[in-house]
C-alpha cells in the first residue's frame, strides 16, 4: 500500500437486549438489513472512498467469509478483549505506510464514500491527530425524529458523537497506553472526572463546557492534538444498537433504494 489513508473496520461488537431477541445474531456487524449485513453496507462504504487504500476488518471469525468474498482492498484479522486492542491491532496490520488511520464501527450502515473522504479532508486540513465528528441534536432529529441517540450538552449545543474517526498511526501507537487507560474510564464516573479534572467534571453536565474546551482537555489528556469536528451530515452519528436504531435503519435504506 503506498502512503495515505488504512482504514480499521471494528466489527466485533455483540448484540443485545431487545436486539438480539429479534435478529438472534450475536455480532451486530452480521445483522441483515435492506438486503445485506451492516458488515456488508460498511465495506461498500469504504470501497467507494477515494481517500482510504486498504481496510482490515477486525471481528470474529464468522465475518471472515464475508470479507473474504469481496477480496480486493479488505483483509480481516480475529478480534482481541477490547474495542482499543481491535483498533491498535489493525494499525498494526496496517504497516506503517498507512500514515493516517481511519476507524470505523461496522454497525453504521448509513455512512457513505463520501462521506468518509470529507471525514479525512478536514482532517488533513486542520492538521490534528485526532479528529472526531459530533453532531447537533438538530440535524439528527430532522433527518431520523424516530431515532434515539445520547447527547451530550456543551455550551455550543447538544452533540452526539460520530462512528468515524481518524488519526495518526504513529501517535496511536506511542499514546496506546493512555488511550486504553482513557477507554477504560469511560463508564466510570469517578475515573472520568479524574481524568477530566474537577472543575471541567463539574461544568460538563451542566452544557458550561465549549467544543472548544472539550477539544484542549482531551488533547491535554491523550498527550497530542484533538479536534472535534460539527459535522452536518447525520449519517454518521447512526449506528445499531438497539432495535429502534434497526428500524430507523431499514427505512432510511428503504427510502434509498
Amino acid at each position: 500500500m503506498s502512503s495515505g489513508v488504512g482504514a480499521v473496520l471494528l466489527a466485533g461488537g455483540r448484540t443485545k437486549g431487545d436486539l438480539l431477541a429479534r435478529t438472534r445474531q450475536p455480532y451486530r456487524a452480521l445483522i441483515p438489513v435492506g438486503g445485506r449485513t451492516l458488515l456488508e453496507h460498511t465495506m461498500a462504504a469504504l470501497a467507494a472512498a477515494r481517500t482510504v487504500e486498504y481496510t482490515i476488518v477486525v471481528g470474529p471469525a464468522e465475518c471472515r467469509p464475508w470479507v473474504s468474498a469481496v477480496g480486493g482492498p479488505f483483509g480481516w484479522m480475529p478480534m482481541g478483549e477490547t474495542m482499543v486492542d481491535n483498533l491498535l491491532a489493525g494499525v498494526h496490520s496496517l504497516g506503517s505506510e498507512a500514515e493516517t488511520v481511519l476507524a470505523c464501527a461496522a454497525d453504521a450502515p448509513l455512512i457513505s464514500g463520501p462521506l468518509i473522504d470529507r471525514i479525512v479532508s478536514v482532517s488533513h486540513e486542520r492538521g490534528h491527530a485526532f479528529c472526531y465528528p459530533i453532531v447537533e441534536r438538530e440535524v439528527c432529529q430532522a433527518a431520523f425524529p424516530e431515532g434515539k441517540r445520547t447527547y451530550v450538552r456543551l455550551r455550543d449545543g447538544r452533540f452526539t458523537g460520530g462512528n468515524v474517526l481518524t488519526a495518526s498511526r504513529r501517535l496511536l501507537l506511542e499514546h496506546h497506553e493512555r488511550i486504553a487507560e482513557v477507554f477504560a474510564a469511560r463508564k466510570s464516573p469517578l475515573k472520568l472526572a479524574s481524568l477530566l479534572g474537577l472543575g471541567l467534571a463539574l461544568r460538563l453536565p451542566l452544557g458550561l463546557v465549549s467544543v472548544r474546551q472539550a477539544e484542549q482537555r482531551a488533547g491535554q489528556i491523550l498527550g497530542f492534538p484533538v479536534s472535534a469536528w460539527i459535522c452536518d451530515d447525520p449519517a454518521v452519528g447512526v449506528d445499531v444498537d438497539k432495535v429502534a436504531d434497526l428500524d430507523t435503519v431499514e427505512a432510511a435504506l428503504a427510502k434509498l433504494a
